[in-house]
C-alpha cells in the first residue's frame, strides 16, 4: 500500500456496498463517534442497546467527515439529503460492513497479527507484548479493551503500513464470538493466557468458558503459530489437540522444559525479580510491575515476541521496562505517603483472589488495607463467590477491609465471630467513611483497591491520591 488512506473503490468492494454519492475518492480511515473531529474520515454509525449512530449522521457531517457508510433500513438514513457534500455508501448492516472493511484491509495490509484472549490478563499481556515488540519493530496494539465485535475491526483499521506487527485483544460473552474475530483478524500467532471464571454468568462453568476460548486456536489457519500456557489445565488440554499438526510453543512458570520458562525469584515493592530461559537462553530481570499473577502475562508476552522471531537476549533486556496501564495493578503514592495499588479496571473471582494473596505476601512495614467493589456478572452465585473471597481474606494478614456492593451482607457474614480484621461493608461507596479512614494511613502502609469496572473504584483512589487521573489509557 503506497499511502495511508482508504480508497473508495476498496471500501465499496470490501463492504459490498452501493455507492450513492461520490464526493471523495479516499478517506483518512474511519470514525464511529460523531462528537469528535472527523475531518477526512469515513463515518460508520453503529447500533447499541440504547442508541443508533444513524441519528448522529448530520453531526458527523458538521464535524468534517468525508464519507458515510449507512444502513439502508435505518429510518434516520431515509431522511438523509443526498445532496450532502460527502460520499455516501449504502449497506445492509453497518456492523457487518465495518467487519468486512477491516477484514479486507487486514489482507491488503499483509502484516503479522498477534491475537490474545484469556479470562484474565489479556489486556496486560497485550500491553507487555506491545512494549517488548515495539523495541524490535514498529508495533501497533489495540487501545484499552477494544476486543469485541466492533473493537477488533476498529483496531485493525488503526494499523498503518509502517507497523510491522499488530497485537490484537479478543474477548467474548458467547460462543462463536472469538471465531468471528479470528475470521476478521486472520492472526499469524495466537495465545490464550488462561481460563478462569470471568463471565461465569454467561457460561455456567469453566469448562464452557474453555470451550469458547478454544476458538482462538480452533479457527485460526493451519500455519498459525499457537502458544499455550501449560500451567493451566484447560489450556494444556487445548495444546494436546494440536500436538503434531501445528507449530506450537509453550510457556510455564513451573515446567523448565517449556520453550519459555520464568519463575519469580523474589517479590518486592519495586516489582518482581524473575529468572529463567527463553529457548534455553538464560536470563534474569527486575520487572517493575506488581502482582505475582503478572508472571503469566510476562510469560505470554515473551512467548509472543519469541514467536515473532525477536531474539531472546533482546526480550530479556526489555522486561525491565514493562509497565501496567490505568487501573491494572497501577502503582500510586497516596497523599499520606502510603502505597496504593489500583486494580479497578475489572474483577472476577480469580483476579480478586490473586490480588488479595499477592498483597498478603508483599513485605511491608505498616498496615495492609483492602478497598473492594462488587464483582459483577456472576449471576445467582455472586453471594457464594463474595463469601468465599471474604473467608480467604479473613485467613490472611490484613488490618482493614472495606467492601461495597449488592453482596455486602454475604461478604461481611464471613467475618462474623472470628476475625482480627476491621471490616466495613455497605451497598454503596461511602465517601465519608473513606475520608475518615484515610487519615489513619501512613508511609509503610499498603492499600489495594479493586472491583468490577461498573463499581467505579477510581472514586476511592481520588480520595487518597489528589493528583490521580480518571482518564483511562
Amino acid at each position: 500500500m503506497q499511502n495511508e488512506l482508504l480508497k473508495l473503490e476498496d471500501v465499496v468492494h470490501w463492504t459490498k456496498g452501493t455507492l450513492i454519492l461520490k464526493n471523495s475518492e479516499q478517506f483518512d480511515f474511519i470514525g464511529t463517534d460523531s462528537r469528535v473531529d472527523l475531518t477526512g474520515k469515513l463515518f460508520v454509525p453503529l447500533r447499541g442497546d440504547s442508541f443508533d449512530g444513524h441519528q448522529f449522521i448530520h453531526k458527523a457531517i458538521e464535524n468534517g467527515c468525508a464519507g458515510i457508510i449507512y444502513d439502508r433500513k435505518s429510518k434516520a438514513s431515509l431522511s438523509l439529503d443526498k445532496s450532502v457534500p460527502v460520499t455516501l455508501i449504502e449497506v445492509e448492516d453497518t456492523l457487518s460492513a465495518l467487519q468486512s472493511l477491516a477484514q479486507g484491509y487486514r489482507k491488503k495490509l499483509n502484516k503479522t497479527i498477534l491475537a490474545i484472549t484469556g479470562s484474565a490478563g489479556k489486556t496486560t499481556a497485550k500491553e507487555f507484548a506491545h512494549q517488548i515488540l515495539n523495541f524490535y519493530q514498529p508495533t501497533y496494539a489495540s487501545k484499552g479493551s477494544l476486543n469485541n465485535h466492533w473493537g477488533v475491526p476498529f483496531s485493525l483499521l488503526n494499523m498503518r503500513t509502517t507497523d510491522q506487527f499488530g497485537v490484537i485483544e479478543m474477548g467474548m460473552n458467547n460462543y462463536g464470538e472469538i471465531q468471528r474475530l479470528v475470521e476478521i483478524a486472520d492472526p499469524d500467532i495466537v495465545v490464550c493466557t488462561m481460563v478462569g471464571r470471568a463471565h461465569f454468568e454467561h457460561f455456567g462453568s469453566q469448562e464452557n468458558i474453555a470451550r469458547a476460548k478454544f476458538e482462538i486456536y480452533q479457527h485460526s489457519k493451519a500455519n498459525t503459530i499457537r502458544i499455550f500456557n501449560i500451567d493451566d489445565p484447560h489450556t494444556r488440554k487445548m495444546r494436546d489437540q494440536f500436538t503434531g499438526r501445528s507449530q506450537i510453543f509453550e510457556f510455564s512458570a513451573e515446567d523448565r522444559d517449556a520453550h519459555v520458562f520464568m519463575r519469580i525469584k523474589k517479590v518486592a515493592a519495586e516489582g518482581l525479580y524473575v529468572e529463567g530461559h527463553i529457548l534455553q537462553h538464560f536470563g534474569e530481570a527486575l520487572v517493575p510491575v506488581f502482582g505475582q499473577h503478572n508472571i503469566t502475562n510476562i510469560l505470554a508476552a515473551s512467548a509472543l515476541a519469541m514467536a515473532a522471531q525477536m531474539k531472546p537476549a533482546d526480550i530479556w533486556s526489555r522486561l525491565g521496562y514493562l509497565k501496567t496501564n490505568w487501573g491494572r495493578n497501577q502503582l500510586l503514592k497516596a497523599d499520606s505517603g502510603a502505597q496504593v495499588i489500583f486494580d479497578g479496571y475489572n474483577a472476577n473471582p480469580d483476579s480478586m483472589l490473586s490480588l488479595v494473596q499477592n498483597i498478603s505476601q508483599t513485605p511491608i512495614l505498616g498496615k495492609r488495607v483492602l478497598i473492594l467493589g462488587e464483582m459483577l456478572e456472576l449471576g445467582e452465585t455472586r453471594g457464594e463467590f463474595h463469601y468465599d473471597l471474604a473467608k480467604k481474606i479473613n485467613e490472611l494478614a490484613y488490618d482493614q477491609v472495606i467492601f461495597y456492593g449488592p453482596s455486602w451482607k454475604k461478604f461481611k457474614e464471613a467475618f462474623v465471630g472470628n476475625s482480627k480484621v476491621q471490616v466495613w461493608a455497605s451497598e454503596k461507596m461511602d465517601d465519608q467513611l473513606i475520608n475518615k479512614l484515610k487519615a489513619d494511613y501512613r508511609p509503610g502502609d499498603i492499600i489495594a483497591i479493586k472491583g468490577s469496572r461498573g463499581m467505579k473504584t477510581e472514586n476511592a483512589v481520588s480520595l487518597l491520591v489528589q493528583a490521580f487521573s480518571h482518564e483511562k489509557i
